[in-house]
């Protein structure tokens, strides 16, 4: 697969300060993993009841962190792509059974993946004393596929599947996983990991709605890394929304 030069050099120089931003517990906003933003979408109970669905993703994120902090997943077994896959896997069919459990319209397959995904990056700040959750996630964790990412992906290669909220489930798990085989790619030929870059695509989709649209192409080609240049001067981290 072609990936675009430009970007790619970008994302390669970013690099140290995706990891500084990544590793920096200051940097996430979030109460476990999504907020308002990001479970837009997502169908639960009546606005502003115990079961809106904020309220109701917390609990389950809450409970789910529990059972991992209280030995329910061996560590070790996560210190690998395919623990970090089993791990994943089943917070999918958790979430999924939760709301389904509460009587809410079932979750769309890439909403859970959405959760999911949300919740295990967020992990690397919110199990404290759990380090080797931390790296687990920095190295194995997929990343979140939503409008930020996909925009940098359009950008980046050529072939980039289909991945759309009326996809049935079938075709929606198909394009996820080709969606992340080629980010882990990025990653092998490029460095980083997936997450880093996740960070690096918001980072990306950010600067590019603050830029207007007549100035956006002479920016590309002004700013060896959008967004970054001035951060970095002041010797700063990445402002990246979850």
């Amino acid at each position: 697969m072609h990936f675009n030069s430009q970007i790619a050099a970008q994302y390669v120089t970013a690099l140290p300060l995706l990891e500084a931003w990544f590793c920096d517990p200051k940097n996430e906003k979030t109460n476990i993993g999504v907020n308002a933003a990001g479970i837009r979408g997502v169908a639960a109970g009546p606005a502003g009841s115990a079961t809106a669905p904020l309220s109701s993703y917390d609990t389950w994120a809450n409970a789910e962190l529990v059972k991992l902090l209280r030995g329910f997943w061996a560590l070790g077994a996560m210190q690998s792509s395919e623990g970090m896959e089993a791990l994943h896997a089943y917070l999918v069919e958790s979430v999924e059974s939760f709301w389904l459990s509460r009587g809410f319209p079932a979750l769309a397959r890439h909403q859970s993946y959405r959760l999911c995904d949300s919740f295990i990056k967020w992990m690397r700040v919110g199990a404290k004393s759990r380090p080797q959750i931390a790296r687990a996630v920095h190295d194995f964790a997929h990343i979140v596929v939503n409008v930020p990412t996909l925009k940098l992906l359009e950008r980046l290669c050529d072939n980039l599947p289909s991945y759309s909220t009326q996809m049935a489930i079938e075709d929606t798990t198909v394009s996820y996983r080709q969606i992340q085989a080629i980010v882990r790619e990025v990653c092998r030929q490029y460095g980083g990991t997936p997450v880093l870059f996740d960070v690096f695509a918001r980072n990306e989709y950010l600067a590019r709605a603050s830029v207007p649209a007549s100035l956006t192409a002479a920016s590309e080609r002004s700013a060896p890394v959008r967004g970054l240049p001035r951060q970095l001067a002041k010797e700063s981290v990445l402002v990246v929304s979850p």
